[in-house]
């Protein structure tokens, strides 16, 4: 069962990348046209992160957890650190040991049920916590 505080980690996650992306915007590959696919590392804070680029944005997996972030290059990075998608939250969640299992069904049943209770609120697929 997906709890509130599995949500606020992966926020909290996602902004303390998103703000050293943001404070060294140099750190990401200016080729990303040629190297999609293909895995850079950068280190956050003392731990290794490794990176590909994708067709719209970045998916980045820190190197001993595993755990996985997904951005999107339609929007600055700190300008996505409030709101996710049922795509985004699986990949990290899917990390997690009790969570391995979870299917992004599961996820958007969950995530249905939250915004009924009015704990999560939603706009056009992406949601956020209230």
């Amino acid at each position: 069962m997906i709890k509130e505080h599995d949500i606020k980690a992966y926020l909290a996650l996602k902004s303390r990348l998103a703000d050293y992306l943001t404070k060294y915007p140099d750190a990401l590959d200016a080729r990303r046209d040629w190297s999609e696919g293909l895995a850079h590392y950068i280190e956050v804070d003392g731990e290794e992160w490794s990176y590909t680029n994708l067709k719209h944005g970045w998916a980045f997996s820190h190197q001993d957890s595993g755990r996985r972030l997904l951005f999107h290059d339609s929007a600055p990075f700190a300008e996505q650190v409030d709101r996710f998608n049922v795509k985004e939250l699986y990949e990290y969640l899917s990390c997690l040991p009790e969570h391995e299992q979870i299917s992004p069904v599961a996820i958007d049943m969950w995530l249905v049920n939250a915004c009924m209770r009015g704990k999560i609120s939603e706009e056009r697929g992406q949601f956020s916590l209230v």
